[in-house]
């Protein structure tokens, strides 16, 4: 199509004024063709899959001022207030001297007062941080934010996307500013299964939005969710000491096996945090004494190793 065109293609700020105006007309077409697609059965409205994408904003990572950025730019000015300051001391000091009033240097009356209107401008940067609760900001861009996922990096937004399972149609998005998607998945799910019109829905997401409060809420939302659970395990594979994945589950006898064959029972009761009920396995720490793998299985503090099963309940 570009090259039909000629190469003429609309500039980012065309796009955006366009988007600006045009805003509430978009959505509704956005919303008719999720009705179109219902009214043809191109969408199952069974199956959803989440994921965030990153996109570039009309910003650079210059652009972007955070609250310890201002912090380190006020220290400098004060710096070089302090040093202007001296330098009119020292001219003072010398005109009282010479017995006469040589007047102020005007350059370095021209430049303090620039360094004060600049100080004035990053206190007031600060103050606006802090009353919003926010921790960076754009000055082209305000929605923009610096993020970081992996290594990707972007000075943008992280847009949610959810896509239906059978003909891979996206049926809802929204554009946020999060660093992350640990804190997207219940949100994006009721917001997904509002615009399906369903009560129930099954949501694959990948490893990045696990969260046990989010699923938590997930469940209660009457989603279920399968989202792998992130590998937790890498500084305790990095000590050279095993790692929980060598410890097995048997779920006939509920207990844990350790990777010498001794048995984890559970240990108390189950307790409840953040919608998720918990169980703890472990066994006393006199049965480890004698192990050969103790020394690549319990820590340098001589605890013994805890397993936990963890189980959403409805909140």
């Amino acid at each position: 199509m570009e090259w039909l065109q000629e190469g003429l293609v609309p500039s980012y700020r065309t796009s955006a004024e366009f988007r600006r105006v045009n805003g509430s007309a978009l959505r509704a077409a956005n919303r008719d063709f999720i009705v179109l697609c219902q009214e043809l059965d191109l969408l199952g409205r069974e199956t959803i899959g989440i994921d965030g994408s990153f996109f570039q904003a009309s910003a650079s990572d210059a652009s972007i001022k955070t609250k310890k950025r201002l912090e380190t730019e006020l220290k400098k000015i004060e710096r070089d207030l302090d040093a202007y300051a001296q330098c009119l001391d020292a001219n003072d000091a010398q005109e009282n001297q010479a017995g006469d009033r040589l007047g102020e240097d005007p350059a370095l009356v021209s430049k303090l007062d620039e360094l004060k209107a600049h100080q004035a401008r990053q206190q007031a940067q600060r103050k606006q941080l802090e009353e919003r609760g926010e921790t960076q900001r754009s000055r082209t861009d305000p929605d923009a934010r610096a993020l970081n996922k992996g290594k990707q990096h972007v000075t943008g937004y992280n847009v949610q996307s959810g896509v239906d399972g059978k003909h891979q149609l996206i049926v809802h998005h929204e554009v946020t500013n999060a660093g992350n998607d640990q804190n997207q998945l219940s949100r994006q799910c009721q917001q997904t299964m509002a615009v399906l019109g369903v009560e129930s829905l099954t949501v694959v997401a990948d490893a990045g939005y696990y969260s046990e409060v989010e699923l938590a809420a997930c469940d209660a939302a009457g989603a279920t969710v399968y989202v792998p659970i992130p590998d937790k395990h890498k500084a305790v594979t990095g000590q050279g000491r095993l790692s929980g994945k060598r410890f097995q589950y048997n779920q006939t006898n509920d207990v844990y096996i350790c990777p010498a064959g001794e048995l984890l029972p559970p240990r108390g009761q189950p307790h409840h945090k953040n919608g998720i009920r918990r169980t703890r396995y472990s066994h006393p720490a006199s049965q480890c004494r004698d192990c050969l793998l103790k020394a690549v299985c319990r820590p340098d503090s001589g605890t013994p190793r805890v397993a936990f099963t963890a189980v959403s309940t409805p909140t």
